[in-house]
């Protein structure tokens, strides 16, 4: 249980669906505890077939620091969202924000990211800590739950790439989020999702 306790505390930091813009657009029910703290969305398609969904995202703001190491360790990415956990409670005392794993490939390497949405812009004092710009583009969803670790958002990632490439769909290779809604010790009936660029 103690696994599962600091796994959940990983996933409260996972890569969005929610904030006010001058569309109509509203906060969906399972992002409506964050009173329109989540970044904007307009759905596009659903293929029941193979469990995703497709949603064009508006420009979004984020913070972001690495996560150390060349894979996502619970024990990276636990002091990764400790710093950021650290640096918004002292900026703008608001922690209930959707969190998100991203990972990111050049031609040489991959990274991974914590990130914590952030739509007010904040005067950075930590050189580890940037501002990560999620540029406006459609996103791949696969909407998920189940307890929280790093084994289980790398699996629904695959199984997302999985159901891509049966259904002949193009997606970016490079890069994927992992985002979380809930609350850190929340273990059951959560709300998560994978989210992979579409091109």
């Amino acid at each position: 249980m103690k696994t599962y306790l600091i796994e959940a505390t990983v996933f409260v930091c996972s890569i969005l669906a929610c904030v006010q813009t001058e569309t109509d657009w509203s906060p969906n029910t399972f992002c409506s505890d964050y009173s329109f703290m989540c970044p904007a969305f307009k759905s596009i398609s659903k293929n029941i077939k193979e469990d995703y969904v497709e949603r064009f995202y508006d420009e979004s703001r984020w913070l972001k620091t690495d996560i150390e190491g060349s894979s996502p360790t619970t024990a990276a990415i636990v002091a990764a969202y400790n710093k950021l956990d650290e640096y918004i409670g002292e900026t703008t005392q608001d922690k209930t924000k959707p969190v998100a794993v991203l990972y990111s490939a050049n031609k040489t390497r991959g990274t991974y990211s914590l990130c914590f949405y952030e739509p007010n812009v904040i005067d950075k004092t930590d050189p580890s800590i940037e501002e990560y710009i999620m540029p406006a583009g459609t996103m791949i969803v696969r909407v998920f739950s189940g307890v929280p670790s790093v084994t289980n958002f790398i699996e629904q990632v695959e199984k997302l790439q999985k159901d891509l490439k049966s259904a002949d769909r193009q997606y970016d290779h490079n890069k994927y989020m992992v985002v979380a809604y809930e609350r850190p010790l929340q273990l059951f009936y959560r709300h998560d999702e994978a989210w992979i660029p579409a091109v």
